[in-house]
């Protein structure tokens, strides 16, 4: 769950000088990288009118990113990824390491010194699905500098991470409000002050964890994302605890990482199933606009 509610984030982009906000609507908005970008790439390529799209990445280079996008999509890549992905040594790896596996084993690693990182690996998914969609659609990147995806603390005089200002905030730390742009420090404020800000995922802990214990695993055959053994570890844990963190936590392995966790316990929770995402998405639902974007 975010931190802010659509219409907060929405407004919040829109007096910071952004003309128009559409969303990714739901379940690919909280889906993994791969339906994350192929979802939004088709929306953006069917309203006709996108020159270009832009994302951040560790990387920062266009080209290295395009070559790479091009080598995973190659016949080659995906042999060896199904192979790894069959081999008793490696498929209990996540599919982030299993891709880093056959990167590295068919190029020189002298060549690419690339690291699958949380936005190189979100930025390569948007160019595979622009290639794949023989969309017109270009592609921009920005850097990432000063601090790491998953840094959760405040490091004074950086940059600070988006995980170290919602972990701040969440402790009830609303220095770290500083970090962000004075337009939306004063809209969140008046967020906090009506009671709608932090939205936090731990008030759901009770309904998470109430449907893990009812539904057998019989009941999650469908339900997307929970290959491997994953529903099963999850309804043993909720036995165990009462919080969703704990559960997030002590479900963490080496093979199921903490973002593929929260995304199966509410896809469990909605009834998300895997044939919801053979299609992107069929719509996308204006949130906010200025008049340059009402154009």
């Amino acid at each position: 769950v975010a931190i802010a509610d659509k219409g907060l984030r929405a407004k919040c982009a829109v007096e910071s000088g952004v003309n128009l906000v559409l969303e990714l609507p739901f379940p690919f908005s909280m889906s993994s990288a791969e339906y994350f970008a192929r979802s939004s790439v088709h929306i953006l390529d069917s309203l006709g009118c996108i020159d270009y799209i832009s994302f951040g990445s560790e990387s920062g280079s266009v080209d290295e990113l395009i070559k790479i996008a091009k080598i995973m999509l190659s016949d080659e890549f995906d042999s060896l990824l199904k192979k790894l992905s069959s081999n008793n040594e490696t498929k209990k790896l996540g599919h982030a390491a299993l891709c880093e596996l056959a990167f590295k084993a068919l190029v020189n690693t002298d060549e690419f010194a690339f690291s699958f990182t949380p936005n190189n690996i979100l930025a390569i998914e948007y160019i595979k699905a622009i290639i794949t969609s023989k969309s017109s659609i270009k592609v921009h990147t920005v850097k990432r500098t000063s601090n790491n995806f998953s840094d959760e603390n405040i490091v004074p005089g950086r940059i600070q991470s988006a995980t170290a200002i919602r972990n701040s905030i969440e402790q009830k730390d609303i220095s770290a409000l500083e970090f962000i742009p004075n337009i939306t420090k004063n809209f969140i404020l008046q967020a906090i002050n009506s009671g709608d800000f932090p939205c936090d995922s731990e008030r759901l802990s009770p309904a998470i964890i109430t449907s893990l214990r009812l539904n057998s695993s019989a009941a999650s055959e469908e339900i997307h994302d929970t290959a491997g053994g994953l529903y099963n570890r999850l309804r043993d844990i909720s036995f165990k605890t009462n919080t969703l963190n704990s559960l997030i936590c002590t479900a963490e392995s080496k093979n199921f990482t903490k973002a593929r966790i929260r995304r199966t316990l509410f896809y469990s929770l909605l009834g998300v199933t895997s044939s919801q995402f053979k299609e992107p998405a069929a719509y996308t639902q204006l949130l906010a606009m200025d008049s340059n974007g009402r154009a």
